[in-house]
């Protein structure tokens, strides 16, 4: 008799959620979704059967408990359809993972587009947008990660496509952006080097008037001056950062000064990685001889020896953030500009305290 209790109980539940996904087209997001009460008065049924079948959507991504506001829709049926423009022609997908950035980008945008309801279509190159079907489609949106060039602009302003523009070297006025806070990572990595005791604080990164790397140093200059420490341009090497022997012959310029540094911050995963390599080579212990920190918490900045303290970019997060603000613009909210999502300093091995 127990048996089959718990059989129709679990039946009923069941049911019960079948029914309330069904009516999640019937709700925006964001909305405020049933309360258990009303399940229970709507479907008859006790508050244990009322609470299980809606666990089961809050974990399938449908709906979340949010504390002083119940429960809302986070996710529905028919939400839109979204692709990311990969500039140039052709090679979408060498284009996409080229880089780390790009593919943590994507798999926020991916992973966000799945729990509200998107339908992510995927990378498209821009030479192939003319050949997409969007008459009459006002679900479509697009996201573009770094610049967003001309022709691609002019495309979008056309057709009245929504865009947002991810983690942008170069701001446009005209789209939503949602962009990472450099030069408070700058500020981080060099304050967490001065908090350990360092006074001499060299910098490799690229060219100071790029877009990606001038909030960096001023981020450097900012933690300086907070921990009163003299900038000093002959500690500054600016390189490509892809090449380790422009990397090397810079580091034996500064390191070779009668008052070398006692620590580096690196603005990217490749000085970083080139810099460590160097310290090998030449037997430098890290962080005893020097103390390293690098910006950009990739893979390989936790298996190196030692494991790289760094900054955290989070950009899943931006991926993720560009999903939620599509969802508003399709809703025809008024929007900010711009979001910023914050950078976090990650400690590990690679720096310490100086030996007095």
């Amino acid at each position: 008799m127990e048996k089959n209790i718990n059989k129709r109980h679990k039946s009923l539940w069941k049911s019960v959620m079948e029914d309330l996904n069904g009516q999640l087209d019937n709700f925006k997001y964001g909305d405020r979704f049933y309360t258990i009460a009303d399940i229970c008065r709507k479907y008859g049924v006790s508050q244990i059967t009322a609470v299980k079948a809606l666990s089961e959507l809050e974990q399938q991504g449908l709906v979340q408990k949010i504390r002083r506001r119940g429960t809302i829709v986070t996710a529905r049926k028919g939400s839109g359809r979204l692709w990311l423009i990969i500039p140039g022609v052709g090679g979408v997908e060498k284009s996409l993972y080229r880089s780390v950035v790009w593919m943590k980008i994507y798999q926020g945008l991916v992973s966000q587009a799945a729990k509200i309801g998107f339908e992510f279509c995927g990378p498209i190159s821009d030479a192939n947008l003319t050949s997409l079907s969007l008459s009459g489609d006002k679900k479509a949106g697009f996201f573009v990660i770094r610049n967003l060039e001309p022709r691609i602009k002019g495309f979008l302003q056309e057709y009245s496509l929504p865009c947002v523009l991810l983690h942008p070297d170069i701001e446009d006025a005209d789209t939503c952006m949602v962009k990472v806070n450099r030069k408070r990572g700058g500020f981080l990595a060099t304050e967490h080097l001065a908090g350990l005791g360092h006074k001499r604080i060299g910098l490799m990164i690229g060219s100071i008037t790029s877009a990606p790397y001038l909030p960096r140093f001023q981020g450097y200059q900012q933690a300086l001056r907070r921990a009163g420490l003299k900038f000093d341009w002959s500690l500054v090497k600016e390189t490509s950062g892809f090449d380790p022997a422009e990397d090397s012959y810079a580091l034996d310029q500064i390191l070779a000064k009668p008052d070398p540094p006692t620590a580096f911050f690196a603005a990217n995963y490749s000085r970083a990685l080139n810099l460590l390599q160097y310290c090998q080579l030449r037997k430098i212990r890290v962080p005893e001889n020097l103390s390293i920190a690098a910006y950009d918490n990739f893979p390989e900045m936790s298996i190196s020896q030692p494991p790289l303290t760094t900054i955290e970019t989070n950009l899943e997060e931006v991926g993720a953030t560009g999903v939620n603000l599509m969802a508003a613009l399709m809703r025809g909210e008024r929007l900010q500009p711009e979001v910023v999502v914050e950078t976090e300093l990650v400690v590990r091995a690679s720096a310490r305290p100086l030996k007095a």
